[in-house]
């Protein structure tokens, strides 16, 4: 089972643990679908469109990228960030 079946599989279980109803949990579940296919895809919601001031490399590790932000991103905007460049080949 893939990291992304895994992950659904959670939230289906979180939600039905919490009494969620069917279509409820539907809904929830298509939306994150349609929200981690658009991050493979390298398509972000227009929250974090115009965001990124920047990018350079770091002087002390050839491997190391910096990315300066225009403004402090949520928490949620760093977790899909962080999968979009987990995707990256």
């Amino acid at each position: 089972m893939s990291n992304f079946e895994t992950e659904l599989r959670a939230l289906v279980e979180e939600w039905l643990k919490r009494g969620d109803d069917f279509l409820s949990v539907y809904d929830a579940l298509r939306n994150e679908a349609d929200r981690l296919r658009d991050m493979r895809e390298g398509i972000f919601p227009n929250k974090s469109e115009g965001k990124v001031n920047g990018v350079g490399r770091m002087a002390d590790n050839p491997r190391a990228v910096l990315v300066t932000l225009s403004v402090e991103p949520t928490d949620d905007e760093m977790r899909d960030f962080h999968e979009f460049l987990r995707g990256w080949h």
